[in-house]
């Protein structure tokens, strides 16, 4: 994976709710999203899916960022956390009213 760079003026704009800005953080970082999603997940329509709620929690959370420079490690950090959540939500137990007597 490439080492992506962002500049300090981008992440300013990003922090001051620049909508253009968001759009380009998007762009430059999508790719890097969604493949640390779909290696966690290992589904695309999960990977997909939850890459718009990273985005919605990095915009909101982004002001709290106290290194700017530290965005993608930051983010990467969200990504990892995102993916966890939803693939500790995606487990299901059978309750044991539900397996046959004599079953081991």
């Amino acid at each position: 994976m490439s080492f992506i760079q962002i500049n300090q003026e981008l992440i300013e704009k990003v922090i001051a709710n620049d909508q253009k800005a968001q759009f380009q953080l998007v762009d430059l970082t999508k790719r890097l999203v969604y493949s640390l999603h779909f290696r966690i997940l290992n589904d695309e329509d999960e990977a997909q899916d939850i890459l718009q709620y990273t985005y919605i929690e990095v915009f909101q959370q982004i002001k709290k960022l106290s290194h700017p420079d530290a965005l993608i490690s930051w983010m990467k950090t969200i990504i990892v956390r995102k993916a966890i959540q939803r693939s500790k939500n995606a487990i299901r137990f059978e309750t044991l009213d539900n397996i046959p007597s004599g079953s081991k």
